[in-house]
């Protein structure tokens, strides 16, 4: 997380000063001296908190049990839950369709959100923005959670396994995109705080850009901070961020991240202290290098991305796609199957996995991967298109006929596979119909 200005600027200072004046003298004169003490801001804020609570309960109790569903998040985060109601004419297996109702009633509709993004990420497991809004909601949003009795209660403390399977959202998120919007966050106030003021600052002024949208004013800010100041180089990242909304910015978003790592290393290389690893760092250059096409160069960042820390799974589904690419798909395979060893519930790689081998005729050993990338998600249309193709290789019209009509039930109108998908479905209809 990046370090934001936290210092008020003097005017704010002073405003707050008076204001804070005029509080205490109104108290002084209106209650008097024999009043009992007030109570302190955490004493206020603790009693506000319990009244909200109470007032959240009762209403919830005194509610149906619709009512509470669309209000508040599942206290299980896992489901299944069932699909919220999309609008009238919308395709029931559009992931889009599922994150745009979820943006529409994020912060109304808590309980429909959580619903409508995970529904999002079940019908497309690689979309970071459905996983990063669902994190956002639970995070952000109402603590207050729907429990299996129909009872709503706070959330005060997660069990550090909950908050691990909470923020597990996140960290999926940014592994399918460093560079999704939402992973860059910068806090609405920096906004606020007028131009002239937030210049004396070259950091702060880079954070008031970005907010703003003026991204080349931020990468020339941002580098004035860092030159300025070494310990400011944690800039580099939103730095990169800024040179990705500027056209050709890939490369200088690149050498910023290496400009990082390098920093990381000479002071690893001159103190004694915590090892910091750089294995994300890495991988977000191996992302970019792969968006322009630049595979050698995005299989070296992959490469250096796991020896840093060679359990980064979402690492070695990467470098399998740069190898597949490349043609070497004995290194893909192996890449695959490492990744499904450190998480076998991700159907993506697991399907890919299939792919890979059923192109290659290799149907038995294709078989395995493709029905654990259903079992890991069983809205996730892929897997079964590509078990018709296994069917029919096998000469098993029934199973191919089956596999393909279950991947038209789960499939968008516009998934790419679907005309042609209708189409088997087509010609092995009338392949039995003849027999």
């Amino acid at each position: 997380m990046i370090e934001q200005h936290q210092h008020l600027s003097l005017a704010t200072r002073k405003l707050a000063a008076a204001v804070l004046a005029s509080f205490v003298l109104a108290t002084a004169i209106v209650v008097g001296p024999a009043c009992t003490p007030l109570p302190t801001p955490e004493q206020q804020f603790r009693e506000w908190h319990n009244r909200s609570d109470s007032l959240i309960a009762l209403t919830a109790r005194d509610s149906s049990p619709a009512w509470r569903a669309d209000h508040f998040p599942a206290a299980n985060l896992h489901g299944p839950f069932p699909r919220p109601t999309l609008p009238a004419g919308a395709d029931t297996n559009d992931a889009g369709a599922y994150y745009k109702l979820g943006a529409n009633v994020a912060w109304r509709l808590q309980g429909v959100a959580d619903r409508a993004f995970y529904w999002s990420s079940r019908l497309d497991p690689t979309m970071a923005d459905a996983y990063f809004a669902r994190w956002d909601v639970r995070r952000h949003g109402l603590p207050d959670r729907l429990y299996a009795d129909g009872s709503v209660r706070p959330v005060d403390k997660r069990s550090p396994n909950d908050a691990a399977a909470l923020d597990s959202l996140r960290a999926t998120a940014v592994m399918y995109d460093p560079f999704l919007d939402g992973a860059m966050y910068i806090s609405p106030q920096i906004g606020l705080i007028a131009e002239v003021e937030a210049d004396d600052d070259p950091a702060l002024a880079g954070l008031r850009a970005y907010s703003m949208g003026n991204y080349a004013k931020a990468v020339r800010k941002f580098a004035d901070a860092i030159s300025r100041k070494p310990q400011n180089a944690g800039l580099h990242v939103p730095r990169a961020f800024a040179w990705l909304h500027l056209k050709g910015g890939s490369d200088s978003a690149v050498a910023d991240l290496t400009a990082l790592i390098s920093r990381i290393e000479r002071i690893q290389d001159s103190t004694v202290g915590p090892y910091v690893s750089k294995d994300f760092l890495y991988y977000a250059i191996g992302f970019l290098r792969t968006r322009q096409s630049r595979y050698a160069a995005a299989r070296a960042a992959y490469e250096s991305a796991l020896s840093e820390n060679l359990g980064f799974y979402m690492a070695h589904v990467r470098l399998s796609a740069i190898d597949f690419a490349l043609h070497d798909t004995t290194a893909a395979l192996t890449e695959l199957a490492t990744a499904s060893l450190i998480r076998g519930d991700d159907p993506v790689p697991l399907a890919f996995r299939g792919q890979i081998l059923l192109r290659q005729g290799h149907l038995k050993e294709a078989e395995s991967p493709l029905r654990a990338a259903i079992h890991a998600d069983t809205d996730f249309a892929l897997p079964y298109s590509f078990l018709g193709e296994l069917g029919e290789q096998r000469h098993d019209t029934t199973t191919a006929l089956s596999a393909y009509r279950a991947y038209l039930a789960r499939a968008s109108r516009t998934a790419a596979e679907r005309k042609w998908v209708e189409g088997r479905v087509a010609d092995l209809t009338n392949q039995l119909s003849r027999k």
